[in-house]
C-alpha cells in the first residue's frame, strides 16, 4: 500500500473540508455563490454561540473541526494500531474545545457533559441538553474523524476495526445512525485503498460485516452501555437493524441512479433535517466517489458547492476516498501547497502508514501517545488550562513559547484583542481575544477567550476540572 495514498487521504480530507466549509451554511453559500471556482476562500464565520459570539476570520485553505478531530483521532493511535479511547475522550476532546472551529453540537455537548460529572466516563455519558439527547445523536460527527483508525488497521481483522469505530463513536454519539455511518465510510475507505474493481459490492459487503462484528462487540464488551441505552423507547438492536436496512437501500440506490443529484434527492441529504445524518452524508460522499470519482478534482468541487448538503464533511470524505484510490496526484498542486498545515497532514498520513506497515516504515512512526489513566489525562488538560488562562494576559505575547500536552511546543504567532465590546441580552459586556499558535510538530491552532470588563479571561474548564480531580 503506497505511502503516498496514506498522505493523500489525510491531506485530501483537509482539502475537501477547506473547499466546502464556506458553503456549509445557506447565508455564507449565497454570499460566496460567485466564487465557486475551485479556489480556497478567505471568509468570516460567526462563532461562539448566542451569548459569547464573535467573528472568526477564516483564511484561505483553513480547515474545520472535521480535520481537527481527524488529527485528534490520529494522535490517539499507538504504534501497534490500537485506538486509545481514554486518551481521545479524556485528553484530546477536552483540549479540542479550546481551539475548535465549527465544532458540532453533539460532540461539544458530550465533552462538556463528561467534564461536568465526576463519576461519568465515555461509556455512560448519556447527556441531555435541551432538545439534544445522546441517544438521538446520529449525525456524522464520528464518521468524519474515523479515517486514521482504518488507515492504521488496514491489515487488521474487521472485528478489531469495528471495536475501535464503536469506541470512537460512542464517546460522543449514541444513535445507531452515527455508529453505522462510521462502518459505512470505513468500508468505502477499505474498498478505495484496495482498489476494488466493484466498489459498491465491496462497500456493501464490508459495511455489513463491520456492522455484524460491531453489534457483537457492543453486546459482549459494552453491556452496561447497552443496558442504559435500552431504558427508554425502542430497543437499540431494533433501531440498529432499521438503519442497516436504510444503509443497504442507499447503496442500492447509488447503483440505480446515474447522477449525484438523483442520489442526493433520494437520500434527502439536502434537506435541513437530514443533511448532517451519519448515513445520508456518507452515502452522498460514496455516491460522488463512485459516480464521478474518475473526474478527480471535479468530483470534489461538485460536492463542495452542492446546495443544501453538509458540504465540508461530505467533501472531506470524498477527499479521503479520492486520495485512497488515486494518491496525491488527483489534487491540484495549489490545493496541496496551500491547505492549512499541509506538511503536518502529510506526516500524519506517513505516521499511520508506518503503523500499518511496520516492517517497511517503522521509522516513520513519530506520534507516540502515552497510555495514562483518566485522572492523569485530565490533570494534563488542567495544567494546560492554567497556562492558557495566562496566555491571554499581557505577560505572554507574540514570540512566546507554549507547551501543549498533545501538540507539543509551539510559538505564539498572533495575539489580538478586539477593542469593540460585544453586548448580549442579559450578559455583561465582553471582548473577544484570539491567540494563534504554530506548533513545531506542524499544526496551527487558533484559541479564543472571552475577556471581561476587568481585562480578565474567562476561566474556561479550570473550575470544572478541579471539581473532577478533587
Amino acid at each position: 500500500m503506497q505511502r503516498d495514498k496514506y498522505s493523500a487521504v489525510i491531506v485530501g480530507g483537509a482539502i475537501g473540508d477547506a473547499l466546502g466549509w464556506p458553503f456549509e451554511f445557506p447565508e455564507s453559500a449565497r454570499k460566496h455563490a460567485q466564487l465557486r471556482n475551485g479556489a480556497f476562500l478567505n471568509w468570516t464565520k460567526a462563532a461562539g454561540g448566542s451569548y459569547w459570539g464573535y467573528n472568526d476570520e477564516i483564511h484561505a485553505g483553513d480547515y474545520s473541526d472535521d480535520t481537527q478531530l481527524t488529527l485528534s483521532v490520529g494522535r490517539s493511535i499507538d504504534f501497534q494500531g490500537r485506538f486509545l479511547i481514554d486518551r481521545f475522550a479524556y485528553e484530546e476532546l477536552p483540549l479540542w474545545l479550546q481551539y475548535e472551529r465549527g465544532g458540532g453540537r453533539a460532540t461539544k455537548y458530550a465533552v462538556n457533559s463528561l467534564l461536568s460529572r465526576k463519576q461519568v466516563g465515555w461509556r455512560d455519558n448519556f447527556f441531555r441538553v435541551g432538545k439534544t439527547a445522546y441517544r438521538d445523536a446520529g449525525a456524522n460527527g464520528a464518521a468524519m474523524r474515523c479515517a486514521p483508525i482504518v488507515l492504521a488497521n488496514i491489515n487488521n481483522n474487521l472485528s478489531t476495526i469495528a471495536k475501535y469505530l464503536n469506541e470512537n463513536t460512542i464517546s460522543t454519539h449514541g444513535h445507531p445512525r452515527a455508529i453505522i455511518g462510521c462502518y459505512l465510510i470505513a468500508a468505502a475507505l477499505i474498498s478505495a485503498l484496495k482498489e476494488s474493481p466493484n466498489p459498491l459490492d465491496c462497500i456493501k459487503e464490508v459495511a455489513n460485516d463491520l456492522a455484524d462484528k460491531g453489534l457483537q462487540h457492543i453486546s459482549a464488551e459494552l453491556p452496561d452501555w447497552l443496558y442504559i441505552w435500552n431504558q427508554e423507547g425502542k430497543s437499540f438492536t431494533d433501531i440498529f437493524s432499521d438503519v442497516i436496512e436504510e444503509m443497504n437501500d442507499g447503496l442500492d440506490a447509488i447503483k440505480k441512479y446515474k447522477s449525484l443529484s438523483e442520489c442526493v434527492r433520494y437520500f434527502r441529504a439536502d434537506q435541513f433535517s437530514n443533511k448532517g445524518s451519519g448515513i445520508s452524508s456518507t452515502l452522498t460522499a460514496i455516491a460522488s466517489y463512485v459516480i464521478n470519482g474518475e473526474a478527480g478534482s471535479l468530483a470534489l468541487e461538485e460536492t463542495a458547492y452542492y446546495p443544501g448538503i453538509d458540504t465540508d464533511t461530505v467533501s472531506s470524505m470524498v477527499g479521503w476516498l479520492l486520495g485512497a484510490r488515486y494518491g496525491r496526484s488527483v489534487f491540484h498542486e495549489e490545493w496541496l501547497k496551500n491547505v492549512q498545515d499541509s506538511h503536518y497532514l502529510s506526516r500524519m498520513g506517513e505516521n499511520l502508514h508506518g503503523i500499518a506497515f511496520p516492517e517497511i516504515e517503522s521509522n516513520n512512526i513519530t506520534f507516540k501517545p502515552m497510555h495514562l489513566s483518566k485522572r492523569d489525562y485530565l490533570s494534563r488538560v488542567w495544567a494546560w488550562e492554567i497556562g492558557m488562562f495566562e496566555m491571554f494576559w499581557d505577560a505572554i505575547d507574540v514570540g512566546s513559547v507554549m507547551n501543549h500536552p498533545t501538540l507539543g511546543q509551539g510559538k505564539v504567532i498572533k495575539k489580538v484583542r478586539n477593542d469593540v465590546a460585544y453586548e448580549a441580552a442579559g450578559k455583561p459586556k465582553y471582548y473577544d481575544a484570539n491567540v494563534v499558535i504554530k506548533f513545531i510538530e506542524g499544526q496551527t491552532c487558533s484559541f479564543h477567550s472571552v475577556i471581561n470588563d476587568n481585562g480578565l479571561p474567562e476561566s474556561g474548564l479550570i473550575k470544572r476540572l478541579e471539581k473532577i480531580l478533587k
